[in-house]
């Protein structure tokens, strides 16, 4: 029987979002197994602290700069004092862990690279992130491109792909949506870019002007940056604030889903998105932009629609269609979520996780 090696998840917030959610999933199902498990948020809590299991040893750094020395000897500290062998850093938090192993080398490193945009890195972002893979053990990456990317343009071996999972907490029920039961659109993407929220809104008013009733739901956390305010701009452009609904982060994703009428995502680029996961576990209708691992979940189409990136047309028309095609729309719905069920169970995928600590 292998020795069982301490892990601390490492993730620089707790506000809502897919690397951010799997932090938590992953932490609360290495406790579910028996496991002393730890998570350490370094800049800042947000709405999913509350998903942690009180099992879980918590840590919050209050990390206040780029080069926070004090909150890298807490995290030491706190490393040594619990006999953690493994910092298993998501997304962004890459950074901070190598500070931690500059100070503490026999502290070792997982990198999960949630991150689908990293594909399109140019040459600093590449040089930046090989200059952290040289502390670095092992990568898990969410979906075969960036795997063979982190192999081929990174020149990092030791990496591997393992989808995500999804572990949505049922009990939850805090956000009442609005608009007609039967044509709740919801999106759950926090505001950044790379999501593209604006084709999406341009797409709903499409929907809009053939299906009145439809109203579009859009749940993750609003950044105050100008990406976010193009999208209220859009919105109002189009006369659709009566439509358009902003919830911001929602800790009850499944309350949530379990109201709405469709799943949908219009991002440009992605990894394996845990919204995709929630909604097909969720039993819900989808439509996506054909990215990431998107055509894998879904079959090439065969358990939902996919369609192109930044093509509104497209995507307002697959939105409508599978609107009023209720029947074959949950049809698929149920297909996918018994598919999940046998391929993407989170005691299989945490399995390969946990071996690849122990070859650490």
């Amino acid at each position: 029987m292998q020795e069982e090696r301490k892990v601390i998840q490492l993730i620089d917030s707790l506000n809502v979002g897919g690397a951010e959610m799997m932090a938590v999933n992953i932490a609360n199902s290495l406790t579910q197994s028996n496991q002393k498990t730890f998570l350490c948020t370094t800049r800042e809590e947000g709405d999913l602290k509350k998903n942690l299991l009180p099992e879980i040893e918590y840590l919050f750094l209050n990390k206040r700069k780029t080069f926070d020395f004090s909150a890298v000897q807490l995290l030491i500290q706190f490393l040594k004092k619990n006999d953690i062998k493994i910092i298993h850093a998501h997304t962004t938090s890459l950074f901070f862990s190598c500070l931690v192993k500059l100070l503490y080398p026999s502290i070792k490193i997982v990198w999960h690279n949630h991150t689908g945009a990293n594909t399109k890195s140019d040459f600093k972002r590449k040089l930046f992130l090989k200059s952290q893979l040289l502390f670095t053990k092992k990568v898990i990456n969410v979906s075969f491109e960036l795997d063979e990317w982190v192999k081929q343009k990174l020149k990092f071996n030791n990496s591997y792909f393992i989808q995500n999972f999804s572990n949505l907490n049922h009990d939850l029920k805090i956000t009442t949506l609005k608009g007609h039961k039967d044509f709740r659109i919801v999106c759950v993407a926090g505001f950044r870019s790379e999501k593209n929220h604006l084709n999406l809104v341009q797409a709903f008013k499409k929907v809009h002007s053939k299906i009145p009733e439809a109203t579009l739901h859009l749940v993750g956390n609003l950044y105050e940056t100008t990406y976010t305010q193009s999208v209220y701009d859009l919105v109002e452009t189009n006369k659709l604030a009566n439509q358009v609904y902003f919830y911001g982060a929602c800790s009850d994703v499944s309350n949530i889903l379990q109201q709405s009428s469709v799943g949908v995502l219009s991002s440009d680029s992605e990894g394996l998105p845990v919204s995709l996961l929630e909604y097909g576990m969720s039993n819900l209708p989808i439509v996506v932009t054909d990215v990431g691992q998107c055509s894998t979940v879904l079959c090439k189409g065969k358990y939902g629609t996919l369609v192109p990136v930044k093509n509104a047309e497209a995507l307002g028309n697959a939105i409508i269609e599978t609107l009023e095609n209720k029947e074959e729309s949950l049809q698929k719905a149920n297909l996918l979520s018994e598919y999940m069920k046998v391929n993407y169970s989170k005691k299989a995928i945490l399995k390969q996780i946990q071996e690849i600590y122990h070859s650490c």
